[in-house]
């Protein structure tokens, strides 16, 4: 069997099992098995794959055919440029959240030698990134990263020492690791499903993501009214707040946060047209 005829039959048992993207998994995997970069794969797809490197692709195939996420079988996932390690501890980076961390890069330039946290860090992928940015721009700059997990926080810390990203982490709930502390930016992407909608997840999601990470209680609002509430407490004058919304959620969002007294409450699409930002300044 060849390293094309492999992939094939990755796409064949993918489709049965009704994977999304079958294709783009096939190759994944194949590419990850082979420790292949794609140019390498055009180069030998036509070369008999090796026995030992078939097995290998069956059984990971064969995890993906169950709905193990992709990213948990290679282990890694890009976001913004950079590699994150990922497991069953951590929700997966996402591309939505490139679109609000490129919000918040615009937000942080305002920001001379900006203090920043992170609330709801998970892998700690948005903290890492935004002290990337900021590092770039010949700044100083602060990173406090917080979670009530001690599995992610696990996850984020080493995520945060493989890119050379030095940031304060901290574990407990919300705030109350960092009570006495002020910032310039407040960013999270907290929990925000419905209750009742996380069981009705794709399984990638439902059963192989952390559901602490995921449930956002009844109405899938409650962490927006905690930080929001919250947060004013921990900005310096001037300073922003900004969250991963739902796609449905601009206007509960906004209105929480005016009624807060947040100004200039903006909400923003991602890509793909779905409400996907929220900010708002003191």
């Amino acid at each position: 069997m060849t390293y094309f005829d492999a992939v094939k039959y990755g796409i064949e048992k993918l489709e049965e099992a009704q994977v999304p993207n079958a294709r783009f998994d096939a190759e994944e995997l194949l590419l990850f098995v082979a420790d292949f970069s794609k140019s390498d794969y055009l180069l030998h797809k036509i070369d008999e794959i090796k026995e030992e490197e078939l097995l290998s692709y069956k059984e990971v195939i064969e995890k993906r055919c169950k709905r193990i996420p992709l990213q948990h079988i290679i282990g890694v996932q890009d976001f913004m440029g950079l590699m994150f390690e990922v497991n069953e501890d951590v929700l997966c980076p996402r591309l939505d959240t490139e679109s609000v961390v490129e919000k918040a890069y615009d937000l942080i330039d305002a920001y001379e030698s900006p203090k920043i946290l992170d609330l709801c860090t998970g892998s700690g992928c948005i903290a890492v990134s935004m002290y990337h940015h900021v590092k770039k721009q010949k700044k100083k700059v602060a990173v406090y990263a917080v979670d009530a997990s001690e599995k992610a926080l696990n996850v984020a810390k080493k995520n945060a020492l493989n890119n050379r990203a030095y940031i304060e982490f901290f574990l407990g709930d919300l705030f109350e690791p960092v009570s006495d502390e002020s910032f310039d930016m407040i960013i999270s992407n907290p929990p925000y499903i419905p209750s009742l909608v996380v069981d009705g997840l794709m399984p990638e999601v439902r059963d192989h993501e952390p559901r602490m990470a995921l449930d956002g209680d009844e109405d899938g609002l409650k962490f927006y009214r905690l930080i929001s509430k919250e947060g004013k407490h921990h900005l310096h004058e001037g300073g922003v707040l900004i969250f991963e919304i739902g796609f449905n959620q601009g206007k509960d969002v906004e209105t929480i946060m005016k009624n807060d007294g947040y100004l200039d409450v903006t909400i923003q699409k991602d890509l793909a047209g779905n409400d996907r930002i929220a900010f708002g300044h003191l």
